[in-house]
This record gives structure tokens, C-alpha cells and sequence, in this order.
């Protein structure tokens, strides 16, 4: 695996039979970011050069996003690979719409990554469907494989029995985790939330999560009158965030636009219930009133109602707990997850080495 530098990382490691290599942090000093993902697929492609001649030939190359794109292609020509790319979203999607020349460089890099791919996997139906209407990609060169969660990564063994957690001596709390962007609605559950503290008592907002946008979520939390029942926790890590989950009453994700929601397939790995934006991948992790709630995007009235109702109704949470935790043990394991990637790739493989118009780089 080729990635960007860490920070407090070596350029070489060996995790869980990985090889991880990591770009010269010097090769990327350019202030702007165009620039700057240009210096890094350079540095991608010339790393990625030197393991092929050190080591056995790969069989191919899997791209994730347009951002290491031009590295892929480079490698697909040079060395006669296939390349599998995956779609995670796209800058019209983020942005509902291309609104300025930045994005619309984007966009024009998204289009050629998903048309120079030998395949393409992306994370829901619903980024399936924006992906053909954007890029105009056949459908059999689309694959579908949902994003998958361990149970154990949260501190949660398999054979919990669901329902189970701590009793807590305070009151209710509500919690979101995510980056403070527009799109993800943390404006939309400010505003939800108000709505319930004339009827809940010690009821608390907790906000994980950093981004451009808190100055203005913070500002409009103190125009609601929420300052003393909200709090911005910033970055959270895994430890901290398992923390939470294993103690908040219900998580939030009201997304404007999400192409699939890892954190709400997290937050029922750790039995929380869960209230989604119907919207995106979103829609197809949460059954509505089976295992979590699904409200409009952009609707505080609707979601405050949900929110209600599982704060007041512990055995509707329990419920609704019971049967998330059984879709996370069966549709979202990583084991099958890992398997449709290898097929996906032994399809790539195939259609390389067949010569399939489109697919070599003759």
C-alpha cells in the first residue's frame, strides 16, 4: 500500500501482513492544492516504480478517488496493469453542483478516473446511480460493496448479547460525529435539538468532529440559546469516539449528502440507536422503524419527532438496537466485503488480459 506521510508515522510499515509505504513528506511542499496532488501522484508513481523492480510484479493497481488517479494511470501504462478504482463521492455531490473553477477541475478529474478504470467500486446503489448519470459508465463496469465495520475495532466483542449498556446516572445524551462541513446537517440537529429542551429534561448535544464550518455551528448554537446544553468535543480518536458511543442515548447523522455513513454503521456496531438522514448510502444502512429511524434531509421538525421518540421509549431503542446489531453481524462484515473485492479485481484481471476494448493500454 502507497500513502500520504503521517504524522508520527515511518515511511515503512508492516501492519497485519500490510506493507505500508508512505511519500517523502519533502516531496509535497506546494501551498496550493492542485499543485500539491500533482507533487503527490508524482511521488506515488515513482515509489510505486521502485517496488515493482525490487519486488514481484503486482497484478494491479487499486486507486482510491481521483486524488491518486494520475499515479494509477501512470502505472497502468508503464507497467501494463489494470486498474481498479473506488468512488467514495463526488464534487458535484459534496457540493449539489459544480459553482466554481476548483470544482469544476475536480469534477473534470473525477469523469477521467472513472473512465480510464478497468472497474470501478463504489460504496452504495445510490453512488452507483450518480456515478453512471455523471460519468456516463456502464453499469457491468460498476460494482457495489458496501463499507464494513468490526465489531471488535469498538471495543465490542461478537458475542455481546444485544440491548446491553451502561446505566448512567445523568440525564439523556444525543450525539453526532463527523466533519464540520455544510453538507453533513449539523445546523439541521441544532435546530431539532432546540426543539426538545422544553420537554427533556438534562438533555446534551454532543458534537465530535472538526471542520471549516464550527465557527458558524457555534454561533448559531448561542443564537438558539443552546450554549449550555451543547458541546463541541473537537477530534475525537477512535479510543474517545468508541467512549461516546458506548454511552450516548442516540446518534444523529442528519446528512445533506452522504455517499455511504460509516459512523452510523458504528454507532449500531456499538448499539446505539440510530436517526439518518433519508438521503444517499444512508437510506440503504438504516431500515426506517426497524433498525433506526429516517427523516428528510433538511427537516428539524421531523427529526426533533424522531428524537423524541427514542429518548422517551427505551424499549423502542432496544428494539431498534436488537436488529441493527444483527445487520451489522451479517450484511456489513468485512469478510464478505473482502471477498467481493477480490472478485472484483479477478474480473479486472480477466478483462485486461482478454484485451476488452478500453480496458489495456495498447
Amino acid at each position: 500500500m502507497i500513502t500520504c506521510p503521517a504524522r508520527g508515522t515511518s515511511r515503512y510499515q508492516f501492519v497485519e501482513g500490510v506493507h505500508v509505504h508512505r511519500v517523502d513528506q519533502s516531496r509535497l511542499s506546494s501551498g496550493d492544492f492542485m499543485e500539491w496532488v500533482k507533487q503527490l501522484n508524482t511521488a506515488m508513481f515513482e515509489l510505486a516504480g521502485k517496488l515493482v523492480t525490487a519486488s514481484e510484479p503486482f497484478d494491479l493497481v487499486h486507486a482510491h478517488d481521483w486524488l491518486v488517479g494520475d499515479a494509477a494511470e501512470r502505472l497502468r501504462y508503464q507497467h501494463r496493469l489494470p486498474v481498479v478504482g473506488t468512488i467514495h463521492a463526488t464534487e458535484y455531490g459534496r457540493n449539489r453542483g459544480i459553482h466554481n473553477e476548483l470544482q469544476r477541475r475536480i469534477h473534470e478529474q473525477d469523469a477521467k478516473f472513472a473512465r480510464e478504470a478497468t472497474q470501478v467500486i463504489c460504496c452504495s446503489d445510490y453512488m452507483s446511480r450518480e456515478i453512471k448519470k455523471l460519468f456516463k459508465i456502464p453499469g457491468e463496469k460498476l460494482h457495489v460493496l458496501p463499507n464494513g465495520v468490526d465489531p471488535a475495532n469498538l471495543g465490542i466483542p461478537r458475542k455481546l448479547v444485544p440491548g446491553r449498556r451502561e446505566s448512567r446516572a445523568e440525564g439523556k445524551m444525543v450525539f453526532f460525529i463527523g466533519r464540520l462541513v455544510p453538507e453533513k446537517g449539523v445546523q439541521v440537529l441544532l435546530e431539532a435539538f432546540a426543539r426538545l429542551l422544553g420537554e427533556i429534561n438534562d438533555l446534551k448535544l454532543m458534537v465530535g468532529g472538526i471542520g471549516p464550518y464550527e465557527e458558524h455551528l457555534r454561533a448559531k448554537a448561542r443564537e438558539l440559546g443552546l450554549a449550555g446544553q451543547v458541546v463541541f468535543l473537537g477530534y475525537l480518536d477512535e479510543k474517545r469516539r468508541n467512549e461516546y458511543l458506548k454511552a450516548v442515548d442516540v446518534a444523529v447523522f442528519p446528512s445533506l449528502y452522504e455517499p455511504f455513513g460509516i459512523v452510523a454503521l458504528e454507532a449500531m456496531a456499538t448499539q446505539v440507536p440510530v436517526i439518518v438522514s433519508d438521503t444517499g448510502g444512508l437510506s440503504e444502512v438504516v431500515a426506517h422503524g426497524i433498525d433506526g429511524f429516517k427523516v428528510p434531509p433538511g427537516r428539524p421538525d421531523i427529526l426533533s419527532y424522531y428524537m423524541r421518540e427514542v429518548l422517551v421509549n427505551p424499549g423502542l431503542a432496544r428494539d431498534l438496537t436488537r436488529q441493527a446489531w444483527k445487520k451489522v453481524l451479517t450484511i456489513y462484515d468485512w469478510q464478505s466485503i473482502a471477498l467481493g473485492t477480490i472478485e472484483v479485481y479477478l474480473r479486472a484481471m480477466a478483462l485486461y488480459s482478454a484485451g476488452v476494448p478500453g480496458q489495456r493500454a495498447d
